[in-house]
């Protein structure tokens, strides 16, 4: 004894549009829908061959990422990115000579 076939919901094209997210779930549940026109079927929404539940992402699900070697160096790029072309020597010169921290104006 085979399953018996799941006759169509049928539904008219304004119905279609205006809940067609919910006939959606309906169809991701196995449910075919037969979409009217007229009363004339015009259309099936069934589902897709393919289709497989989404996936759901888990608590902590980078445990398998790998980061790779050196991911956290600090290179020269980064320096330049950070403290422009002068570099962070620069900067530490200018706080010396200011006598307190950057951006302060001393003797005030």
């Amino acid at each position: 004894m085979g399953a018996e076939p799941v006759e169509p919901i049928e539904v008219g094209v304004y119905d279609a549009k205006t809940h067609l997210s919910r006939l959606l779930d309906e169809v991701a549940l196995g449910r075919i829908i037969a979409i009217t026109r007229h009363g004339k079927p015009a259309a099936l929404l069934s589902p897709a061959p393919e289709a497989e539940p989404p996936a759901r992402r888990a608590f902590g699900g980078w445990e398998d990422y790998v980061l790779r070697d050196g991911w956290d160096d600090f290179t020269e790029e980064d320096q330049r990115d950070w403290y422009g072309e002068a570099g962070v020597g620069a900067l530490v010169a200018a706080a010396k000579m200011n006598d307190g921290p950057i951006g302060e104006e001393s003797g005030a």
